[in-house]
């Protein structure tokens, strides 16, 4: 087939980027052509190949809707594959893809519940809906949605168990929580200040643990001041800044860092999927995380914290709020471990290997493109 996949080009190097690195590559693997539009960063730079992936403007339209619109119009693929949140779109966005006769299969997060109206809306113009999760599944087919599943994957050969280098995160000789996120959500959506607090109780019992943050301690990408929440916790937090992560983090290098962690620490408000879970298990970490969306599916070892209520956000929706003590007390069942986990080592690992991408796309992309290309055929034959 020829697909049109449209989302963060490949060469950004975290979330909706290295998706469309892992997928267009399977998809190139198994034998289909793929050009990506660029839904953001690239509005202005010409075309080009990167990696052996061809890359295409999304012009000056946020989210490059346009580009994907004119792309489909100009070179007719097969499929236009959409790997983004898709409220954000055009109201109609998906009858501009109908008219110029592209089926269209929007792979979308759904990070509350329940699922945001004007998602539901928007997918409704949608010939394929994707959910990336299973709690996006389920999100979808209670609103009378025939969604199709498609996780998110990881490279299993880069996240792998290493010896830790804990020197990294100068954390020699102590019990490490790791957590990686981005910081980019006033409304604290990733749940960062639960995080840092339980962190801030559990140490006052455990001192000899660290806390490591690979993300933005500042608000400077708009997210929430957490140099400001960890001197309030009285807890000193280890990070590197922004420039260190942009210029040298590459997939073999966050693999080396998610091995200096004893366990991962997120206590989230609400997820579409949440890729570091899968990559911390991969590296044999297991992980502490809310019992909430699409995390509650995705702890192969570790724990999950059940929320103590739920906020209503922006689009009649709710964000859960985590247990405190109880992500207080997992911390302390894992310090518990510290010494002697070798089976949760092998349970985490075990887990995540159904995430490779190559098992993935097997498993699950590869039936979606073939039941796509019969009934595209069967159209055509009529």
């Amino acid at each position: 087939m020829d697909i049109l996949w449209h989302s963060a080009p490949a060469f950004y190097k975290t979330g909706y980027g290295t998706q469309t690195y892992g997928f267009v590559k399977q998809l190139q693997r198994l034998g289909h052509q793929v050009n990506v539009v660029s839904s953001f960063e690239t509005h202005d730079i010409p075309g080009m190949i990167w990696n052996g992936i061809p890359h295409l403007p999304g012009g000056p339209i946020p989210l490059g809707q346009e580009g994907a619109i004119e792309w489909c119009r100009r070179l007719e693929p097969d499929l236009l594959i959409t790997l983004f949140d898709v409220w954000p779109f055009a109201n109609d966005f998906g009858k501009q893809v109908q008219d110029v006769g592209v089926p269209w299969m929007p792979i979308v997060p759904v990070d509350s519940d329940p699922i945001h109206e004007y998602t539901v809306t928007v997918l409704r113009s949608a010939s394929h809906p994707t959910a990336m999760s299973k709690f996006g599944l389920k999100q979808m087919k209670s609103v009378g949605l025939k969604p199709q599943y498609l996780p998110h994957g990881v490279d299993t050969e880069i996240f792998k168990p290493m010896k830790k280098k804990k020197e990294l995160i100068r954390a020699e000789g102590k019990f490490a929580v790791g957590v990686v996120a981005a910081n980019r959500e006033a409304f604290d959506r990733k749940g960062l200040y639960h995080t840092f607090k339980a962190f801030a109780k559990f140490q006052k019992k455990r001192e000899n643990s660290v806390l490591y943050f690979h993300g933005e301690m500042t608000k400077e990408e708009k997210g929430i001041d957490l140099e400001w929440i960890a001197t309030e916790l009285g807890i000193k937090v280890h990070t590197t800044d922004r420039w260190m992560r942009a210029a040298f983090f590459n997939s073999s290098e966050l693999a080396e860092l998610y091995n200096t962690f004893d366990v991962f620490l997120l206590l989230t408000r609400g997820e579409g999927f949440c890729v570091p879970l899968i990559e911390a298990q991969a590296c044999g970490v297991p992980v502490i995380v809310t019992d909430y969306t699409a995390p509650q599916d995705l702890v192969g070892a570790g724990w999950k914290i059940p929320i103590v209520d739920k906020a209503p956000i922006l689009v009649r929706s709710y964000w859960g709020n985590p247990d405190i003590d109880a992500g207080v007390k997992a911390l302390e069942e894992a310090y518990q471990m510290w010494a002697n986990k070798e089976n949760m080592i092998d349970k985490a690992r075990k887990f995540a290997l159904d995430y490779d991408f190559q098992t993935v796309a097997d498993k699950y992309l590869v039936p979606i493109l073939e039941k796509i290309e019969n009934e595209r055929r069967k159209s055509t034959n009529e």
